[in-house]
C-alpha cells in the first residue's frame, strides 16, 4: 500500500505509515485466529510496536477495527475507480471480481467489520462507484439498461455467501457464480413478473439492519 505519498514524506512519517500498515495487517491476521478476544497488546507484538505506539493512533480496539475496515474499503475502491478510468466497459466485470477477492481474502473476520463505524458511508461510496461503473458497462453493451446498482448490491450479497459456504472445498467457486451473473446482466430480458430492483431506500435500511449490534 506504499504510495508516492509515503516517499516523498520525512523518514519520520514513512516510519509511521510503516508501522500503520504492520498494525492494521496483524490486526486482521489475528482476527481470524482471536475474534472478538484479540487484544491491543497481541496486536502490538505481533507487528513488532510497542503496544503505545497504537493506543497513540487509536483509543481503543474498536477505533483499531473501524480503520481497518476503512483501508480494506478504500483499496477496493482505488481499484474500482482505476477500473472505470479505462471507460471500455470492462470496468464493472472486474471491479466485482476485485471485491470477490477482497471478499476471500478477509473472510476469516469480514463479520467482525461488517456494518462497524462509518459502514453506511462506506455503502454509499460502493453505490456511488457502482453507479458509474454500470453506466460505463451499459454504454459499452456489457449490461443491459433496465439492470440497477440494487441489482449489483444482491450480486455483491450472494458472493458474500457463495465463498463462505464453498471456500474450505472449491474456494474459486464463486468466480463461476459470479460469471453466470455478469452474462446474465448483459443479456437480462424483463418478463412480465420481474420484481423491481432494490430502492436507495431499501439498500440504505440493509446496510443499517447489517450494522452490529452492541
Amino acid at each position: 500500500m506504499t504510495g508516492v505519498a509515503e516517499l516523498d514524506a520525512p523518514p519520520r512519517r514513512r516510519d509511521a505509515v510503516r508501522n500503520l500498515e504492520r498494525v492494521l495487517t496483524s490486526a486482521g491476521e489475528l482476527l481470524d485466529q482471536y475474534g472478538d478476544d484479540l487484544t491491543m497488546e497481541m496486536i502490538a507484538r505481533h507487528a513488532g510496536v510497542g503496544v503505545g505506539t497504537i493506543y497513540r493512533r487509536f483509543p481503543n480496539k474498536d477505533a483499531l477495527l473501524e480503520e481497518l475496515a476503512r483501508a480494506i474499503s478504500e483499496s477496493m475502491l482505488a481499484a474500482g475507480r482505476a477500473d472505470l478510468a479505462r471507460a471500455d466497459g470492462t470496468g464493472l466485470r472486474d471491479f466485482l471480481r476485485t471485491v470477490g477477492h477482497t471478499m476471500v481474502r478477509h473472510r476469516g473476520h469480514a463479520g467482525l467489520l461488517v456494518g462497524r463505524g462509518s459502514a453506511a458511508e462506506r455503502a454509499r461510496n460502493l453505490e456511488a462507484l457502482l453507479a458509474d461503473l454500470l453506466a460505463d458497462a451499459q454504454l459499452h453493451g456489457q449490461a443491459a439498461a433496465e439492470v440497477a446498482v440494487g441489482d449489483l448490491m444482491t450480486i455483491i450479497w450472494a458472493l458474500r455467501g457463495v465463498i463462505e459456504s464453498t471456500a474450505d472445498v472449491a474456494p474459486d467457486a464463486w468466480m463461476r457464480h459470479l460469471d453466470l451473473h455478469l452474462a446474465a446482466l448483459r443479456d437480462h430480458v424483463p418478463s412480465t413478473d420481474t420484481r423491481p430492483a432494490l430502492s436507495a431506500r431499501q439498500l440504505e435500511r440493509i446496510s443499517e439492519i447489517q450494522r452490529p449490534r452492541r
